[in-house]
């Protein structure tokens, strides 16, 4: 399924290819939003967009400055907070093999180039999943294999991954999806996931491949400031991409919405 709108082309139901370089690409950047308290059905755009202008998106404009042989893909899913009272506990083994699936269909990671994640919030953890799906049940295929051993590096941009106390708070709200439980402070779910993902990256294939890089908040976010923002939204740090240490940012992630381009 094809479907180009401003200039940006959707390859599957859960894949969109943000910039297509001239030439042949030399690094594929792979975007995951995270949770979403409205417009769920855009946030693999509009996540990484000011004031909801699809010209203003970073990873079409600044990023493909910066790295102008990028390919640039964005993944989508359903990252809504609320739901109805019916709604069923997300399968995150499910999530995962659908988004490497969309992966496999879009050939990242075939073509012997670096595989960089760029997450924010949920995302983050939604590509440890990914990671943890495709090394536990899928390695043997050769398109899973490929891409983990061409990924450089996850950029994690306010990923809790050791919970939240907001997610502890919003999880008594009424109609809050059951995607939030997965960010509490206390998560089996979560502590079973960062202990896998921890153990495959110290395998000897990849320990030496794999960097991390952590951009944090300093300032406390207020619960008011969550609730009334379309989305969270994250200010790049251009010089650090691929250095493997942890930002703290002067500031709460609320005003990271206010990023101007």
């Amino acid at each position: 399924m094809k479907h180009v709108f401003f200039s940006i082309e959707q390859l599957c139901n859960h894949l969109y290819l943000l910039h297509q370089p001239e030439g042949v690409p030399q690094v594929e950047f792979v975007f995951i939003h995270g949770l979403q308290l409205s417009d769920a059905n855009n946030a693999w755009w509009t996540t990484w967009a000011r004031k909801g202008a699809k010209s203003k998106c970073w990873p079409k404009t600044l990023l493909v400055q910066r790295f102008p042989k990028a390919q640039v893909f964005s993944l989508s899913y359903d990252a809504s907070a609320i739901k109805p009272a019916t709604s069923g506990k997300p399968d995150s083994y499910a999530l995962g093999e659908k988004l490497l699936h969309s992966m496999k269909i879009a050939g990242i990671g075939q073509r012997n180039r670096p595989v960089v994640f760029v997450c924010h919030s949920l995302g983050g953890l939604v590509a440890k999943q990914i990671v943890v799906t495709g090394y536990h049940h899928f390695r043997q295929d050769e398109k899973v294999q490929n891409l983990l051993n061409n990924i450089r590096g996850f950029f994690f941009y306010a990923t809790p991954h050791s919970g939240s106390k907001l997610a502890d708070l919003c999880s008594n709200l009424p109609r809050m999806s059951p995607l939030v439980d997965h960010l509490k402070l206390i998560n089996d779910g979560l502590g079973r996931l960062n202990s896998e993902f921890e153990k495959i990256t110290k395998l000897d294939e990849y320990k030496d491949t794999w960097k991390f890089l952590a951009v944090r908040e300093t300032e406390v976010t207020s619960v008011v400031s969550i609730l009334t923002l379309n989305c969270l939204r994250s200010k790049p740090p251009w010089g650090f991409l691929l250095v493997k240490l942890d930002i703290h940012l002067e500031d709460d992630m609320s005003t990271f919405s206010e990023f101007n381009q």
